[in-house]
């Protein structure tokens, strides 16, 4: 077998002139936001296998056997970690198990959230909201602040580099170009939303704290506790009250789930209605669609909250 790779390796060289190069390794990404991010990093090398596309759940998703398949033969599997894709715990103790598990959600020096209660309900204990979200008190969604992106390319380009050393430049060159237009964007979404800090709105669900913290946002209020739960009418009607003694400007909704919900908490408040898409579920997967997921939030929060 040796020689067989030996002779190879010797027709590839006589071929091109240099010595054959490795081939990229094997790389499986959980939702659309880390799978740009390691897009952007094996640009010119590789793409990575993205897992959750579209409108799916990272809470409740069902791997597809070709999925299964590609997590068993990963070389590398970039998560957020069990807090999100709960779908992914099992199937890496078992299919992905001789892949290298990169948990993002533990890199450290992240800038980190626990939920807040935005139910209007002053008595929900914190274990109770802790079991709706199906995770502990830290809130997941850390990709929604840039300086987090910005702390995950360098683990993102080592880990690589770990895995296919002979390009290892190539990652850790793709992933400063990503993390300097992450910051240049950032700076410009400061600058769009100056002035909106004062300006009330309600959300879907508590998922937007890091971006909201990052540039000074704040909601009030929150329609459910976990995208995958039916508020119950008590809630709807307190949440309405919250937007009407708030003077709340927008209803944010989400397009993986039916408006039909804001519409029902809306019902006779004049109140703008906006749609935020925390995971771009409606961008075309690939290593430009963290940025433009961040333009698109800003874009939302821009149109929606600015007065007509």
């Amino acid at each position: 077998m040796r020689n067989i790779f030996l002779v190879a390796l010797s027709f590839v060289m006589a071929a091109t002139g240099r010595p054959a190069i490795a081939a990229a390794p094997a790389v499986v990404t959980s939702i659309l936001p880390v799978h740009a991010l390691v897009a952007s990093v094996m640009q010119g090398v590789g793409e990575p296998v993205l897992l959750v596309s579209g409108s799916g759940s990272p809470h409740h998703y069902a791997l597809k056997p070709s999925q299964a398949q590609a997590l068993q033969r990963a070389d590398v599997v970039f998560w957020v970690g069990e807090d999100l894709e709960s779908f992914l715990v099992k199937p890496m103790r078992t299919v992905g198990v001789a892949a290298t598990s990169v948990p993002l959600s533990e890199v450290p020096d992240l800038v980190r959230h626990p939920y807040r209660d935005l139910t209007g309900d002053r008595k929900l204990n914190h274990s109770s909201h802790r079991h709706a979200h199906a995770i502990q008190s830290i809130d997941p969604h850390f990709w929604l602040d840039p300086q987090n992106a910005i702390r995950w390319l360098p683990v993102i380009a080592d880990q690589l580099a770990e895995r296919d050393p002979d390009n290892r430049l190539i990652y850790r060159q793709n992933a400063r170009a990503q993390m300097a237009q992450i910051e240049e964007l950032s700076e410009q979404i400061a600058a769009r939303l100056k002035g909106l800090q004062a300006i009330p709105f309600a959300v879907f669900h508590d998922g937007y704290r890091y971006f909201e913290a990052r540039y000074g946002l704040q909601s009030v209020a929150a329609i459910t506790l976990s995208p995958e739960a039916q508020p119950s009418a008590e809630r709807i009607r307190r949440i309405g009250r919250i937007l009407s003694e708030t003077q709340a400007v927008c209803v944010f909704s989400e397009p993986q789930f039916p408006p039909k919900l804001v519409k029902t908490v809306t019902e006779g408040l004049t109140v703008r209605e906006g749609v935020l898409d925390p995971l771009g579920s409606q961008l075309a997967a690939g290593p430009e669609l963290y940025l433009e997921l961040l333009e698109q939030m800003t874009m939302s929060f821009e149109q929606c909250l600015r007065a007509e």
